[in-house]
């Protein structure tokens, strides 16, 4: 799927951190796009806006890096991170 900026996106669950997870909390990047760790799944299962898209190149392929209100843009997320979102009345 292909997210722009002001999306709204739903990081997946904490059941798909738990399965990827390594000893240390972290999913590896040779599972996804980049690695995501301890702290970003804080924000598994929330609903976040799309701020930012930075093209770059991590171990040779072409990713696109997505930042988002969650976090005031401390993190850095893959598309592979994201579940869709369609449901645009949902309440927080």
């Amino acid at each position: 799927m292909k997210y722009k900026i002001g999306d709204k996106v739903r990081i997946k669950s904490k059941k798909w951190y738990n399965s990827l997870k390594n000893h240390i909390g972290n999913i590896d990047s040779e599972i996804i796009d980049f690695g995501f760790n301890i702290y970003m799944s804080k924000q598994c299962g929330k609903i976040g806006i799309i701020t930012n898209i930075i093209d770059t190149t991590y171990r040779g392929k072409k990713i696109k890096k997505y930042f988002l209100n969650l976090d005031d843009g401390q993190w850095t997320w893959g598309k592979d991170m994201f579940e869709p979102y369609k449901n645009m009345l949902e309440i927080e």
